[in-house]
C-alpha cells in the first residue's frame, strides 16, 4: 500500500514481521523513522526497513524533508558617491555580502548621487558597465561565489564659448582682458553667469548691447551687462556712437486741399514733427492743389502769412520747439446764368427742378457743364431743343441735352408735341411641344396675330412642355434664340409688321454603361460586357439597367456619376429615374469574397448555395460573441460552425457566448473555459462548463499553470459548482507562514477535504462541531479579520493547518473543494477589490504577469515556487512571480518597500477560537491539540508534557 501525507492503520498478528519501503520524492530525503517514538532512520537499507516478531501495538512516522539547495556567496560592492542596492540592502563606499542559491538570478541597483555617473560595474573583474540597463545588472545563473563592483564619477562640466566684440570709440573688458574694434571668445562652465564692461571714449556712448543678436541694452547697469545660467554659446556685442549734438522739435501741419513738404517729405492734411539742431534754420514749402490758394500760415499760433515768399516760409535761428500750420482754401469760382424753358405736354429737369411751361435761371461755374433732362407725356414727343435761339435738336440722345464749357449766360428752350399713331401687325407661331402667351392669348401648335403701336416694345411668354425645351427663336427669320432670357422675348421699338415663329424639341441626354469584371449589364436589350455603351434617352424618363454576375462571382460596386449607388441597387437591378442630365452608371463584378470579418469575428464561407459561414482563425481575445446570422454579400448568412482548430491562435479565451444552431465543435485548452449555447446538443463533450440560456448543470474551475483564465461574461445559475486546489505548505507555530489568496466567482455553500470530509472556517466553527476548522481572513478597514465563509467576486487568505506538532486528525493538507449548489455565478466585471489606507486588496480570475506592479503571496505549491527567500507564504513580494486565476494581489499607492507582510497576530488562530485540549512542552510551546486528553497525547513520544495545566508523562 502507497502512504502519501497520510495516516493508515493495519493489522499485524503477534510475532509476525512487516517490511516497510521508503522513497522520498525528488529533491527530498528521509530525515526520521520513528518507531513508537524512537529514531530508527539508521537501520533502513535500501529503501526499507523491518520490523521484527511484533508483540504489541506499533506507531510508525516517517517524516521527509527537502534537500536544503547549495548557495553561494554574492559580494556587493560600492565605490564612490552613489549607492548599489539588492534585496533592500543599500550598499555605499562598502561591501555587503548575501546567500544566493545555485541557479538563481540577482539584480543590483545602482543609484549616483546627483551631479555624479556609473564609472564602471565589474562581476568577478570583468567589465559588464555595458550590460547595466536603467541603472540595473543582472547576475543569471549563479554557479559560483560571484563579486560585482561599482564604481561612481563625477559628471565632467559642460562648457560653451562667449564670444565678445567691440565696435567704434570705446571698449569692452572680461576677464581682466580689453578688448577694441576686436572680437574675442573666452570657454564657460554650463550654468555660470559672465559680467561684461563697457568703456565709451570722451563724446560717445554705448549705442547698444546684443546678445545672440537680440538688443538687450536696456540691461545694462553702470555700464555692465552680465551673462547669467549660461546653457548655450552665447555671443555679447558692443558699438559705441558719438553724444548727438541738443535738439529741438519742429511740428509741421497742413490742413484742407494742398500739401507741405520739408526735408523732401510731404504732408497732406497731417502732421509730422521733425528733430531740428539747435541754431538751425528749416524752410518750409507749400504747394496748394489746382483751384485752391494758401489761406494763412502760422508759427506757434501767430499768423505769419505775411511771411511767406514764393509759398515757402523759413524759421531761422531755432532755439526751442517750434509748430508751424498751414491752412488752404478754394479759389471763389466766376459764375453765369444757366436758363430753362420748356412748353407743351412735357417737362424739363435740371438740378432736381422740374420746369414744365415755365422759365426757371440756375447759376453755374465758368467752364462747367450743365446736363438737362427732358421728359414729353405719354402721346408726346420732343419737337425742338434750341440753346440761345440754336436748334440743337439733333444733339439730344437718351432725351438728354448737355451744355459744355460754359463761357457765357445760356439759355436752353424745349418744345413738345403730340406724337402721331401707326400701328402694325405681330404675328405668332409655335410648332412643337409647348407654347407661347401674349395679351392673355395662349398659341400651341398654331398662329396668331396682334395689332401693336409703332415704336412699342412687346413682351411673349414661352413655355416648353415637361421634356422638352425651345429649339430656336425667330423674328422675321432671325434667329433671335440667344437673347431668350427667363423663357421671355421682348421685341422692342416695333416699326415695322413682325413675325415670331417658336420652334420646340424635345430635351435629351446620353446614358452610358460601363461594365467591368466578370458580368454583365444589360440596358434596352442590349448586354453590355467589359465595354462602354451609350444610349439616348428623353428628359424625365426612367431607366432601369440589370446586372447578371458570373457564377461564383458577384457585383463588386454600382457607381452613378462617379458616387458609389451600389447601395440603391435592388433584385440585381439599378433604376436611374427622372433623367435631367447626363448620366455615366459603371459596374464591376468580381470574384465573390470567402472570408469576412464582422463585429470582431472572422468568418469563412462554407456554401455560396446555402449562404452559411464558418467562424475562422482568429485571436478573439477573452470573449468570444458568435451570432446565428451575419449580414454577408447583400444578403443574411447562417453562421453553421467553425473552421477545423479555429481557435487554436485565442490563448487568452476564457468565454464563448454561441448563438447559432449548430454544434461549437472546436479544441479548446482553457479547462475553466465557459460556453453559452443556445441549446445544450451544440455543446461538444469535452467541454464541461457549459451554460444552456441562463442554466449550467456542473462547473469544474481547476487550477492550471497558465491558459486557464476565468471570465464570466453573463450572469447564470449552475445547479453544481466547484473550484478544487492543493494545500500542501507547512503553517505556522508562533510565526506567520503557510497563508495562501483565493477569489471564487461564486458564494461558497460547502468546503471539503479530500479526505478529511467537509471543513469549516475557525470563525463560523461552534463547540461540539466535528468538522476540522483551517484559518480564513478577510482584508477590512481594521486589517485582517477572521471571516466565516467566501462570497463571490471577494479576496481572502486562507491557510489549511500543516505542522509537524499538530495532530494528524486536524491536518489538512491535501486537495480542499469549494463546492455549491443552485448558485448564482456573477459576472467578472465586477470584481471586488478591498481598500485599506494605502493598499489594496485585488482578487483576479486571469493571470497577472510579473513587472505589473503586483504582490504576490510567496506560496510554494503545485504552481508556484517561494524565491523571496523568506518563510512560504508570510510576505506579498513585488513583481516577485505571476498571479493565478483565482488567486489575489496586493496593490500599494505609496510603500517603497519590495515587500508587504502578513500581520503577525494572525500566526496562530487557533489560540483565538479552538476549543480542543492543547499539549504544550515544559517551554510553553504548544505541540498539537485533540478532542479530548487521550486524544492529544496519542502518539507522542515519550516525554513529559503540559496538558491542562497539569504535567503528564508519555511512557
Amino acid at each position: 500500500m502507497n502512504l502519501r501525507n497520510h495516516t493508515h492503520i493495519t493489522e499485524c498478528p503477534i510475532g509476525d514481521s512487516f517490511i516497510i519501503e521508503v522513497e522520498a520524492d525528488t529533491g527530498y530525503y528521509l530525515s526520521h523513522l520513528y518507531v513508537n517514538g524512537e529514531e530508527h532512520v539508521s537501520d533502513v537499507l535500501n529503501g526499507t526497513y523491518e520490523i521484527e516478531n511484533v508483540q504489541n501495538d506499533t506507531n510508525v512516522e516517517i517524516e521527509f524533508e527537502a534537500i536544503p539547495p547549495t548557495t553561494y556567496t554574492l559580494f556587493v560592492k560600492a565605490t564612490g558617491s552613489g549607492a548599489a542596492s539588492y534585496d533592500g540592502t543599500y550598499i555605499r563606499n562598502t561591501t555587503k555580502t548575501f546567500t544566493i542559491n545555485e541557479g538563481s538570478s540577482a539584480t543590483i541597483s545602482f543609484t549616483p548621487d546627483n551631479g555624479f555617473r556609473i564609472k564602471s560595474v565589474k562581476k568577478d573583474g570583468t567589465n559588464v558597465t555595458s550590460s547595466v540597463l536603467n541603472n540595473q545588472y543582472t547576475v543569471s545563473n549563479i554557479q559560483g561565489n560571484t563579486t560585482v563592483e561599482v564604481e561612481f564619477e563625477a559628471i565632467p562640466p559642460t562648457t560653451y564659448t562667449l564670444t565678445v566684440k567691440a565696435t567704434g570709440n570705446g571698449s569692452a573688458s572680461y576677464n581682466s582682458i580689453s578688448l577694441r574694434n576686436t572680437t574675442k571668445s573666452f570657454t564657460i562652465n554650463k550654468g555660470s553667469s559672465a559680467t561684461i564692461s563697457f568703456t565709451p571714449d570722451n563724446g560717445y556712448r554705448i549705442k547698444n548691447v546684443k546678445k545672440d543678436g537680440a538688443n538687450v541694452t536696456s540691461n545694462v547697469t553702470n555700464n555692465k551687462y552680465t551673462v547669467s545660467n549660461i546653457q548655450a554659446n552665447a555671443t555679447v556685442e558692443v558699438e559705441f556712437e558719438a553724444i548727438p549734438p541738443t535738439t529741438y522739435t519742429l511740428t509741421v501741419k497742413a490742413t484742407g486741399n494742398g500739401s507741405a513738404s520739408y526735408n523732401s517729405i510731404s504732408l497732406r492734411n497731417t502732421t509730422k514733427s521733425f528733430t531740428i539742431n539747435k541754431g538751425s534754420s528749416a524752410t518750409i514749402s507749400f504747394t496748394p492743389d489746382n483751384g485752391y490758394r494758401i489761406k494763412n500760415v502760422k508759427k506757434d499760433g501767430a499768423n505769419v502769412t505775411s511771411n511767406v515768399t514764393n509759398n515757402k516760409y523759413t524759421v531761422s535761428n531755432i532755439q526751442a520747439n517750434a509748430t508751424v500750420e498751414v491752412e488752404f482754401e478754394a479759389i471763389p469760382p466766376t459764375t453765369y446764368t444757366l436758363t430753362v424753358k420748356a412748353t407743351g405736354n412735357g417737362s424739363a429737369s435740371y438740378n432736381s427742378t422740374t420746369i414744365r411751361n415755365t422759365t426757371k435761371t440756375f447759376t453755374v461755374n465758368q467752364g462747367s457743364s450743365a446736363t438737362i433732362s427732358f421728359i414729353p407725356d405719354d402721346g408726346y414727343r420732343i419737337k425742338s431743343v434750341k440753346n440761345n435761339g440754336v436748334n440743337v435738336t439733333s444733339y439730344v440722345t437718351n432725351d438728354k441735352y448737355t451744355v459744355n464749357n460754359i463761357q457765357d449766360n445760356a439759355t436752353v428752350d424745349v418744345e413738345f408735341e403730340e406724337i402721331p399713331i401707326t400701328t402694325y401687325t405681330l404675328t405668332i407661331k409655335t410648332t412643337g411641344k409647348g407654347s407661347a402667351s401674349y395679351n392673355s392669348t395662349s398659341i400651341r401648335n398654331n398662329t396668331a396675330e396682334f395689332i401693336v403701336t409703332e415704336g412699342t416694345s412687346r413682351t411673349i411668354y414661352i413655355r416648353p412642355d415637361f421634356g422638352n425645351k425651345i429649339k430656336c427663336v425667330k423674328n422675321n427669320e432671325v434667329n433671335v434664340t440667344s437673347v431668350i432670357i427667363n423663357n421671355q422675348y421682348t421685341v422692342n421699338d416695333i416699326q415695322g409688321d413682325t413675325f415670331i415663329e417658336v420652334e420646340f424639341e424635345a430635351i435629351t441626354h446620353t446614358l452610358s454603361i460601363r461594365a467591368t469584371g466578370n458580368g454583365v449589364a444589360t440596358y434596352d436589350g442590349t448586354a453590355i460586357r467589359n465595354a462602354t455603351n451609350t444610349f439616348v434617352v428623353n428628359e424625365g424618363t426612367t431607366a432601369t439597367i440589370s446586372f447578371s454576375a458570373d457564377e461564383d462571382h458577384r457585383i463588386k460596386s454600382v457607381k452613378r456619376d462617379g458616387t458609389d449607388a451600389t447601395a440603391a441597387v435592388a433584385n440585381n437591378q439599378l433604376v436611374v429615374g427622372d433623367i435631367r442630365s447626363d448620366i455615366l452608371v459603371e459596374v464591376e463584378f468580381d470574384a465573390r469574397p470567402t472570408t469576412y470579418s464582422y463585429e470582431t469575428v472572422n468568418y469563412v464561407v462554407q456554401s455560396f448555395a446555402d449562404m452559411t459561414v464558418l467562424v475562422a482563425h482568429g485571436d478573439y481575445g477573452k470573449v468570444l460573441e458568435v451570432p446565428a446570422t451575419i449580414p454577408f454579400d447583400g444578403d443574411t448568412w447562417r453562421v453553421n460552425g467553425l473552421e477545423k482548430d479555429a481557435l487554436t491562435r485565442s490563448t487568452a479565451l476564457a468565454a464563448v457566448i454561441w448563438h447559432p444552431a449548430a454544434a461549437f465543435a472546436a479544441t479548446v485548452s482553457n479547462p475553466n473555459l465557459l460556453l453559452y449555447v443556445e441549446e445544450a446538443a451544440y455543446a461538444p463533450a469535452n467541454i464541461n462548463n457549459v451554460v444552456v440560456k441562463g442554466m449550467a448543470d456542473n462547473i469544474v474551475l481547476t487550477d492550471a499553470a497558465s491558459g486557464n483564465d476565468f471570465f464570466c461574461p453573463q450572469e447564470f445559475t449552475a445547479k453544481r459548482i466547484s473550484y478544487s486546489h492543493r494545500y500542501s505548505m507547512e503553517t505556522g507555530m508562533d510565526e506567520a507562514r503557510g497563508w495562501e489568496t483565493i477569489a471564487l466567482p461564486f458564494d461558497v455553500q460547502h468546503i471539503v477535504h479530500v479526505s478529511k470530509g467537509e471543513i469549516v472556517p475557525f470563525a463560523q466553527r461552534s463547540g461540539g462541531d466535528s468538522r476540522r476548522p483551517f484559518w480564513l481572513m478577510a482584508f477590512t478597514d481594521k486589517g485582517w479579520t477572521a471571516a466565516g465563509g467566501i462570497n463571490a467576486n471577494i479576496p481572502y487568505i486562507i491557510s489549511m493547518p500543516n505542522h509537524p506538532d499538530y495532530y494528524d486528525g486536524y491536518l489538512l493538507s491535501g486537495t480542499v473543494s469549494f463546492e455549491s449548489e443552485n448558485v448564482a455565478v456573477k459576472a467578472s466585471d465586477n470584481l471586488k477589490p478591498i481598500y485599506q489606507g494605502d493598499k489594496t486588496f485585488v482578487p483576479t480570475f486571469g493571470e497577472i504577469g510579473m513587472g505589473d506592479g503586483a504582490f504576490a503571496l510567496n506560496v510554494s505549491n503545485d504552481l508556484e515556487q517561494n524565491t523571496s527567500g523568506v518563510t512560504e507564504g508570510s510576505r506579498f513580494v513585488l513583481n516577485m512571480r505571476r498571479v493565478h486565476p483565482f488567486e489575489a494581489y496586493m496593490k500599494s499607492s505609496s510603500t517603497r518597500s519590495p515587500w508587504i507582510g502578513i500581520d503577525e497576530d494572525m500566526d496562530d488562530m487557533n489560540r483565538q477560537t479552538d476549543d480542543r485540549v492543547g499539549v504544550f512542552t515544559l517551554g510553553g510551546q504548544l505541540l498539537r491539540r485533540g478532542a479530548d486528553e487521550a486524544d492529544a497525547l496519542r502518539s507522542l513520544r515519550t516525554g513529559v508534557y503540559i496538558v491542562n495545566r497539569k504535567k503528564v508523562i508519555v511512557r
